[in-house]
């Protein structure tokens, strides 16, 4: 019965070391067109850098330079709360800014103590016209042929390789076919990353620890008595 009592109280105690949650952080990857993703609500500038038209967290290499916020064109995806179409221009819908190419860029940071294997960004994009999204130069999604901005398409990435400790860069690179209107719009629902080695314990863990100490203590008592 004593041995019992011992192999319990320490299966026990041995168990609520498993039962742990791992930590999950944020990569801080925003939607275009200042919003916020629900999940990094903290992390994403929701104003723009002159406080009206510019987004903040994404980078244009390209026509003017400048990431706008701006109308969708009469034919693009519309607007939403999760993102909205970016552009080299504020008012897109009645200007040209040649064929580009246009590159979209947003940058984030994953720290050594960040396991790469568990990173996952999801989300999905439109171009006008065609673009190829890359993460740190790894292609990730390829958007060719007509009506590429009549509806969002959706991407997942998460290869381990493809991430890298320290600075990560996501681009949509854009080309248009014509001198005609152009922009990218991207909307992010996921962007994890679990910390190494790093868990927090459950409610289950405390029950478990609790049963395996209390199974030691009254085996201690009744060797004690012997």
């Amino acid at each position: 019965m004593m041995t019992r009592i011992l192999t319990l109280g320490c299966l026990l105690t041995m168990a609520s070391g498993l039962a742990s949650a791992t930590a999950t952080v944020y990569l801080g990857i925003c939607g275009t067109g200042f919003t916020d993703t629900s999940t990094s609500s903290t992390l994403c500038t929701t104003q723009g850098a002159d406080g009206s038209t510019i987004d903040a967290n994404w980078t244009l290499t390209g026509g003017t330079g400048i990431a706008n916020i701006t109308d969708p064109f009469s034919t693009w995806v519309a607007n939403s709360t999760s993102a909205k179409w970016i552009a080299p221009s504020p008012n897109e819908t009645a200007g040209s800014n040649g064929v580009g190419p246009f590159d979209y860029t947003e940058t984030f940071t994953i720290t050594a103590g960040e396991d790469l294997t568990t990173a996952l960004i999801t989300g999905s994009w439109a171009s006008d016209n065609g673009s190829v999204l890359t993460l740190n130069g790894n292609v990730i999604g390829t958007l060719s042929g007509t009506g590429t901005f009549l509806s969002l398409t959706s991407f997942t990435i998460n290869t381990p390789s493809d991430f890298l400790v320290g600075l990560n860069t996501l681009e949509v690179a854009v080309v248009n076919q014509s001198a005609t209107p152009s922009g990218m719009i991207m909307g992010i629902t996921t962007e994890d990353i679990n910390l190494i080695s790093a868990s927090t314990p459950e409610p289950a863990t405390f029950a478990l620890m609790g049963l395996g100490l209390v199974g030691l203590g009254v085996a201690r008592r009744r060797l004690a008595k012997r």
